[in-house]
């Protein structure tokens, strides 16, 4: 799961920082709210490292990787689809996000299939 983390730590900070310059950005009150908004994922990087790092909570890291899934995934999926927006943005000034609204479809689609494979997915 290091490994894992190394490449997944760059990647969410990006998608993060991503989503909060072309989406919240503009809709923040104050630098309160802007810190507010990376601390949910730094909470969640400083917890994975400690989580990952102890071995004592081993009866817990299934649960753990699943949270982690579910907050991670929707997020990255949502990136990826959103920065094919990009040229768009740039070139036209659209306010059409074709992408970005798959990007959403897409994450929540994966929040569903996490949430149902992990509860009734497993009888």
């Amino acid at each position: 799961m290091g490994r894992l983390l190394t490449y997944l730590i760059p990647a969410i900070l990006l998608a993060d920082l991503y989503i909060y310059l072309l989406f919240v950005r503009k809709r923040r009150r104050g630098w309160i709210s802007g810190i507010l908004w990376f601390l949910p994922t730094v909470l969640l990087l400083v917890g994975s490292y400690f989580f990952f790092g102890s071995h004592s909570l081993g009866e817990y890291r299934t649960t753990y990787i699943l949270v982690f899934l579910a907050l991670v995934v929707p997020k990255l999926l949502f990136f990826a689809f959103s920065i094919l927006d990009l040229p768009f943005r740039l070139l036209r000034g659209r306010t059409i996000y074709p992408f970005s609204s798959v990007g959403i479809v897409a994450g929540l689609g994966a929040l569903f299939i996490l949430v149902y494979g992990s509860t009734l997915g497993k009888e």
